[in-house]
């Protein structure tokens, strides 16, 4: 009986502590939207531009032939405004996949996005990266 009453205890314990300390904090949450979203500094189209001036077409799509493709890829700006975790939301190709997260991973800081306007938080920030054929 009382190896039992101990085998109860401790399966409890376990369970509770599990419980308690298993949240997350709200410094690690990351937002899917919030009242200041975060921000490539010079804006979008400086986004696009730094993103087309990295990006390196992969020899393997010439070499089959595949002249363009759309990839989504969904990242965390943290709130320091590095990149985070990055995911192929949305692939095409593997080696455009893998292309585009190495220039996501490469990207300078953004401006954090912000909560009710003034505190700095972590966010998913969304991209479509294009490719196209070199000519």
């Amino acid at each position: 009986m009382r190896r039992i009453i101990i085998f109860f205890v401790v399966a409890v314990i376990g369970w509770a502590g599990g419980h308690c300390f298993a949240q997350d904090s709200e410094e690690d949450k990351v937002y899917m939207a919030v009242s200041t979203m975060p921000s490539f500094p010079g804006g979008d189209g400086e986004l696009m531009k730094w993103i087309d001036s990295h990006i390196v077409y992969p020899e393997s799509a010439v070499k089959e032939g595949i002249t363009e493709g759309l990839v989504i890829v969904k990242f965390v700006v943290t709130k320091t405004g590095k990149i985070g975790e990055v995911k192929i939301v949305k692939g095409h190709f593997p080696d455009f996949d893998a292309e585009a997260v190495r220039v996501v991973k490469s990207l300078p800081d953004f401006n954090p996005g912000k909560k009710d306007g003034w505190n700095p938080v972590n966010v998913w920030y969304t991209l479509p990266i294009n490719f196209k054929a070199p000519r």
